[in-house]
């Protein structure tokens, strides 16, 4: 049986001033608990590594993305719901 994703959208600030977005998932339905993963990633190894969504509803691929801390200023976190 295979456990539910749950789909969250990332939305990051380089320290240039470059604002992207994602769509991420997680296996965790809390968002919190995500935050507090990638801020100890971030600590820790200075990168946080997630599972990306890429493409639309018609062809969807999934591949690993990172985030480098040194490069970031900011990053929010909204969950999207059930995959």
């Amino acid at each position: 049986m295979r456990k539910n994703c749950y789909i969250y959208e990332i939305e990051y600030t380089y320290k240039n001033g470059y604002r992207n977005a994602h769509k991420i998932l997680s296996k965790i339905d809390d968002p919190d608990k995500i935050k507090n993963i990638i801020k100890t990633q971030l600590e820790k190894s200075n990168k946080a590594r997630f599972r990306v969504v890429l493409g639309d509803e018609n062809k969807l691929r999934i591949t690993s993305g990172w985030l480098l801390r040194m490069d970031l200023r900011s990053y929010t976190l909204k969950s999207l719901g059930i995959f």
